[in-house]
């Protein structure tokens, strides 16, 4: 038998040695369970089209975007602070999970029946979620299980545990699917509802287990000294300032489709989502990887410059490839849905995906503000990109149609990386210069 050539070994050995990285693996994890999800989740309302009726998919449709919409406004963007603060919380990790779980569980519960309560203001249209106490009940726990749920996440980036993201969200998918099937009979007016919130509450105990039995005392154990000065105060003041941001980063993303709607129509608006929507599930590689930077620089804070470029440099890896790609590819990706679509959109998804190449940037320097506890200056660049970008896209909207929508938003990125390349990062990606 032939011994294996040396080279290989190398190779396999360098692989090996590359995702035994925390910075590395936690990334990956998080990426791959953005890819897994947004393909589940396709597949999901594929077979939610084939076994229930079109008004069932959207009265359904629109309850689950509802109440995921009021679990992210009730989560206080807490999540993002058990990532920046779990890693150096020692014996506290319990306390601040604890109270995580508790301030988001109780602001679900208050936005969950304040919108039932006012449904008919609201949202006429899902009124149904009065008509019995059990429906209205379960739509409130549910907000509350999906807020938590989603804070289990960062409380298992935050342990340095990504691993069980993917895993968790993978098995939630697949039970939702089966749920999906077996609920189409019995109950079809609901049953899409019921297949989303029945595995969304189940979940949250075997993943606590898991959290408070395993992982939490490993973490406790690894003796890593304390982070001076954080408190309940400090975290949820730093969590706030970051949910402004956030707010300012969802506003230019979601209100961007409604801006084409309420300029161009519906035909062009059709047009546009599709793209827009393929290469939003592309940038989220980005805050996956800057998030597994956070957790490990928020750890070690004197290899924040290493973990910066690295991170940088391995999101650009990954990116530059499948951005490539879609700009050869973009009128044969956009042809599976219909030629019109390949026509009308092609320009318009190759502008948006090399707009993600600049966004690499400005997620670095969110990331590394986030680590140094400023949250003014998240929300300085997530305000000044919500202007930005809305504004030239109003303009450029009404001058080149949708294309003029990716003119704006690769103008928009680019300058917004531009200013803070030059005026904040420059030391980080090229340290040498700062000596």
């Amino acid at each position: 038998m032939s011994e294996i050539p040396r080279w290989r070994t190398n190779w396999a050995t360098r692989v090996l040695a590359h995702l035994r990285t925390p910075l590395y693996r936690n990334g990956y994890a998080l990426v791959l369970n953005v890819a897994g999800t947004s393909l589940l989740g396709v597949l999901y309302w594929i077979i939610a089209a084939r076994f229930y009726t079109t008004q069932a998919v959207g009265i359904n449709s629109a309850a689950i975007s509802t109440m995921t919409f009021l679990a992210t406004a009730a989560r206080l963007y807490l999540d993002g602070a058990l990532m920046r603060f779990l890693p150096r919380s020692g014996a506290t990790a319990t306390r601040l999970i604890q109270y995580s779980y508790l301030i988001g569980g109780l602001a679900a519960a208050v936005v969950g029946t304040v919108f039932v309560l006012g449904i008919h203001w609201w949202t006429p249209s899902l009124e149904f979620l009065r008509s019995s106490p059990s429906l209205t009940i379960g739509f409130i726990f549910t907000t509350i299980a999906a807020c938590i749920f989603a804070q289990q996440d960062g409380v298992l980036v935050g342990l340095r545990q990504a691993q069980w993201v993917p895993v968790e969200n993978t098995l939630f998918a697949f039970v939702k699917m089966l749920l999906l099937v077996a609920l189409a009979r019995a109950i079809p007016e609901y049953g899409i509802f019921a297949s989303w919130a029945i595995p969304l509450v189940i979940t949250l105990l075997p993943v606590n287990l898991l959290i408070f039995g395993k992982l939490l005392p490993k973490h406790i154990r690894e003796n890593v000294a304390p982070e001076a000065g954080v408190g309940r105060a400090e975290v949820m003041q730093y969590a706030l300032g970051l949910y402004t941001g956030y707010i300012f980063y969802a506003a230019s993303s979601r209100l961007l489709p409604l801006l084409v709607l309420q300029v161009a129509g519906s035909s062009v608006a059709a047009f546009f989502t599709l793209p827009w929507m393929m290469v939003t599930s592309l940038q989220l590689v980005i805050p996956s990887m800057m998030g597994s930077l956070t957790v490990e620089a928020s750890r070690e804070q004197t290899k924040l410059v290493k973990y910066s470029r690295q991170a940088f440099a391995q999101t650009a890896r990954l990116l530059i490839p499948v951005v490539l790609f879609i700009i050869v590819a973009a009128p044969y990706l956009l042809h599976l849905f219909g030629k019109s679509y390949a026509s009308e959109a092609s320009t318009l998804l190759r502008l948006l995906s090399l707009a993600t190449l600049p966004q690499i940037l400005t997620g670095l320097y969110l990331a590394i503000a986030r680590i140094r506890r400023s949250a003014g200056s998240v929300v300085a660049v997530q305000a000044s990109m919500f202007v930005i970008s809305l504004g030239l896209s109003y303009f450029f909207l009404h001058k080149f149609g949708i294309t003029g929508v990716g003119i704006a938003w690769l103008i928009s990125q680019t300058i917004m990386a531009f200013i803070l390349y030059f005026t904040q990062l420059r030391p980080f990606l090229w340290p040498k210069e700062s000596g």
